[in-house]
């Protein structure tokens, strides 16, 4: 039984109702709260009190989804049961999925629950599908929980949440703003921030900026009894609260917060919209709650009892009196979220670039007859949607939690791989081939890339003008090649060629051994392999004729975390693990591949009772290095890292985030910057200058820190794994306190990739370079077929090159029509260009919100061409009307 069992009791709620039709309530509540105020030094005479009642419910955290069904059956059956007894009250509930469990397993509450809605006495907030987490999603999964989300508000209640809602989430991403205003949202609320580890957050009202420029007025302090225990409390709200004589003052984290609280005026907020209801474990306000508030509106502290958008609407008066924030909103807590259970990001990382495939292959194929499955590639989308939710995928749920996650990626791979071979299958039967390897590029750029496949006898490879393609035949039969030139979204043909004997191939790849180290070289690179330490010692670049690092590179380390007998363990990173390395030994280095495509390098090392596999391969004509770290890990405690000190004179550090990069500090200049000792980012990172840089790209993590040393430059790390205890099961109380069992994944397996280049991360395209290493080719061996369609084939191209495909789908409520979307990745205003292959008959193009609503018409379409500009970090949604 947890609080909410307790303050749910019926006898508890009979006796407090029947008190309070009594009236005796009045004298202790006045006498309480005067206590209160006075303890926490809040002058309640300052301020209009406005109560938000709601109700925080993690989907799954200390118990599985089966049991927040019910959680969720008894929040809203008190929300339903004080609607009744009190005409004030008013509820506000985030998550579509909730009203979703509601329709589906209790039909007759939901119901009442659309009377309500449509009194405007239960408010829909949030509109994302479930309250995810938004640093380690994607953009398009992000875009999706609102797609989702909102379109279900829409369906049922025939209205569209204004307020985005994150009260629990663990940090949020720059470019959230534009999301939220481009799916139907003016407002945002969290209290999250109040949760600072180091530095109190200066804001309670603002606007949050993104990079494109997109505002959404927000609102953010602690909810229900957090006000009086949390840093800053109610006694605070006064002074933080404070507005600014100037309109319009931008901040970001390179200010500072002192600065932030220097250019405030005297002038302070005269509302409070104090938000109230249980939390965690669901219930929302109970009835104690309400008398108490109740009888404060009584002797006027209390102003009204009001949803989240009307407060939001009052405080519009302040429009001019707020600042600006154009900057993430990083949380100083719960910094581990980024990497514990690495397995489950690897997983979410996976199922993202899965689905995107599935759907462009299920549009593609609906030219040829394919009747694209809408609906179950929606309801894979809200399996994934779901597992991001704010206490699963950062890896602070129970073991039972992550049993169901297991499963739900499990239907997702199955699924989709299920859907893209009946797509191929029917494209397939339309094209005229030889027998050879039909590959597919699902990219919006042509690519080469690097296959592997199992071949049962001896081929030639040729490409499409019967050039040979250098080959390697590894151990276990299978081939590895560089594949020519891909089209943009589209298909070719390498032919298969029986012979007796395979050529010898010559290419720029030298491996070299001597005593003390192991050199791999090709056309770019030479890079030097320390045989004492299993170490990189030297990458020197041939083209920039330097050398890249300042001390051994492709480093594991290793180190303890020391929590003591509480803590967010599964949350947390302990701040002084650095300072307990832990030894690592080298047992063998060894030379596993030295051909014509690829040299691959295999040291072994072991920490007490676990091995550690690091892979270094370098490809023919390669201008990266690629590497892989496989792990048999038993450490409990253990935080690992892999390290590069690279020769680099930058102050900052560029990460990839949803639909956007940001540059972060590696040389703080205030304790808000050096508040950020681990950061996150997406499918890669980049310190350059405009001279040089080196991107580091990975496939499957979210945790890095980066840290400028007077002698070693820029120190590039990157998280691996963490090994910390699951919380308990069962009440909230207890979530400080760790259950007895570690985090159980013992094999872990991370590829990443060091890319080496001239000029800054834009000149390079390192975006280009950390999607493709995400994002592989699609290859299947096929036989002769004569249909008539020749290859190559290239469906779609896309300029310029800083303008990437996000989807292609289907679109939601039209047949015949399809939904392209693209976002601007490096900060760049351009004239984008969308042309089509003469296979699909565009009829007309519009651009859309984001909820694929609100068309306005492009201004430049001709045939299957059409052209729009597009802001820097802007993400533009397209419906494509085929004939």
């Amino acid at each position: 039984m947890d609080i909410m069992d307790i303050l749910n009791n019926k006898k508890i709620e009979r006796i407090g109702k029947w008190m309070d039709n009594l009236g005796i309530f009045y004298v202790p509540v006045k006498m309480g709260w005067k206590i209160i105020s006075k303890f926490f030094g809040f002058n309640y005479k300052k301020h209009d009190i406005y109560m938000i009642g709601q109700s925080h419910l993690d989907a799954c955290w200390l118990w599985t989804w089966k049991e927040t069904v019910r959680k969720n059956d008894i929040t809203f059956s008190n929300a339903l049961k004080h609607l009744k007894d009190y005409p004030f009250f008013k509820f506000s509930c985030s998550s579509p999925q909730y009203f979703y469990w509601m329709e589906k397993y209790y039909p007759q509450k939901f119901e009442e629950i659309k009377k309500y809605v449509s009194e405007g006495r239960i408010e829909l907030v949030g509109g994302m599908w479930i309250e995810p987490d938004v640093i380690i999603p994607n953009g398009e999964s992000l875009v999706r929980q609102r797609l989702y989300g909102q379109r279900y508000y829409l369906e049922k209640f025939g209205k569209l949440s204004k307020v985005g809602w994150l009260s629990d989430t663990f940090g949020y991403c720059w470019t959230l703003p534009q999301i939220l205003k481009k799916s139907g949202s003016e407002y945002f609320y969290t209290n999250k921030m109040q949760w600072n580890d180091t530095n109190n957050w200066p804001f309670i009202l603002f606007y949050w900026q993104s990079p494109d420029g997109s505002k959404v007025m927000t609102y953010t302090f602690s909810y229900s009894v957090n006000v009086l225990f949390q840093n800053p409390n109610l006694g605070e709200f006064t002074k933080i609260s404070r507005l600014f004589d100037k309109p319009n003052q931008v901040f970001t984290y390179k200010d500072g917060f002192n600065k932030v609280e220097k250019l405030k005026g005297k002038e302070y907020m005269r509302e409070f919209g104090l938000v109230y209801g249980l939390g965690d474990g669901g219930g929302g306000p109970v009835r104690s709650e309400i008398i108490f508030f109740k009888e404060l509106y009584r002797q006027n502290v209390v102003k009204g009892f009001i949803t989240m958008e009307e407060f939001f609407k009052i405080l519009k008066k302040y429009k001019d009196k707020i600042p600006i924030w154009n900057d993430e909103m990083y949380l100083e807590f719960h910094r581990g979220c980024y990497t514990s259970h690495s397995w489950i990001k690897t997983e979410n990382r996976n199922a993202e670039q899965l689905l995107y495939k599935t759907e462009i292959f299920s549009s593609i194929a609906t030219k040829f007859g394919f009747v694209y499955p809408q609906k179950k590639i929606t309801n894979l989308y809200k399996r994934l949607l779901f597992n991001q939710f704010h206490d699963i995928l950062p890896g602070s749920a129970i073991p039972e939690v992550y049993k169901d996650t297991k499963h739900d990626f499990e239907v997702i791979k199955k699924s989709c791989n299920e859907i893209i071979k009946l797509a191929l299958e029917t494209i397939k039967d339309n094209l005229e081939l030889q027998n050879g390897i039909l590959v597919f590029n699902p990219l919006n750029w042509s690519r080469s890339m690097n296959l592997s496949l199992k071949l049962n006898d001896k081929y030639l490879i040729r490409d499409k003008n019967n050039n040979i393609i250098p080959i390697q035949i590894l151990e276990n039969g299978e081939y590895i090649f560089t594949t020519p030139d891909l089209p943009s979204l589209g298909l070719t043909l390498l032919k298969l060629e029986k012979t007796d004997q395979i050529p010898e191939f010559k290419t720029d790849l030298i491996l070299e051994e001597n005593e003390k180290e192991i050199i791999l070289e090709n056309q770019f690179i030479k890079l030097k392999i320390n045989k004492k330490s299993g170490n990189i010692k030297s990458i020197f670049h041939k083209n920039l004729n330097r050398e890249i690092l300042t001390s051994e590179g492709n480093e594991l380390q290793i180190f303890k975390e020391k929590f003591g007998n509480v803590g967010f363990t599964a949350w947390n990173l302990d701040k002084n693990y650095f300072q307990r390395p832990q030894e690592i030994f080298l047992d063998s280095i060894i030379i596993r591949e030295k051909g014509p495509i690829r040299l691959k390098i295999e040291i072994n090392k072991r920490i007490k009772n676990s091995k550690i596999k690091q892979s270094i391969m370098l490809y023919s004509n390669a201008d990266l290095i690629d590497f892989n770290i496989n792990l048999e890990f038993y450490e409990k405690w253990n935080f690992v890292k892999v390290a590069f000190p690279v020769d680099v004179e930058s102050d900052t550090v560029n990460c990839e985030i949803p639909f956007g990069i940001i540059s972060r500090s590696t040389m703080p200049e205030n304790s808000a910057q050096s508040a950020k000792f681990e950061i996150p980012s997406q499918r890669w990172l980049d310190v350059s200058n405009n001279e040089f840089g080196v991107t580091l790209i990975n496939r499957s993590r979210y945790g890095f820190d980066v840290k400028y040393d007077p002698k070693l430059k820029n120190i590039i790390r990157m998280s691996i794994l963490r090994v910390p205890k699951y919380p308990p099961k069962g009440s909230p109380l207890g979530s400080i306190i760790p259950s007895k069992k570690f985090h159980d994944q013992v094999n872990f397996s991370v590829d990443y990739a060091l890319y080496i280049h001239k000029g800054n991360w834009i000149d390079a395209k390192s975006y280009k370079k950390g999607i493709e290493f995400n994002i592989s080719t699609e290859a299947w061996i096929v036989n002769k077929n004569h249909h008539g369609i020749k290859l190559p084939i290239k469906f779609i191209s896309i300029e310029p090159d800083n303008i990437i495909l996000s989807a292609l789908k289907k679109c939601e409520d039209e047949d015949g029509s399809f939904i392209l979307r693209v976002y601007e990745t490096a900060g760049i205003q351009s004239d984008c260009k969308i042309t089509f292959s003469d296979l699909f008959q565009v009829k007309n193009a519009e651009e859309v919100d984001l909820l694929e609503l609100n068309p306005k018409p492009l201004k430049y379409f001709d045939q299957n061409s059409l052209s729009f500009q597009i802001h820097k970090y802007e993400i533009k949604t397209i419906k494509i009307h085929l004939e």
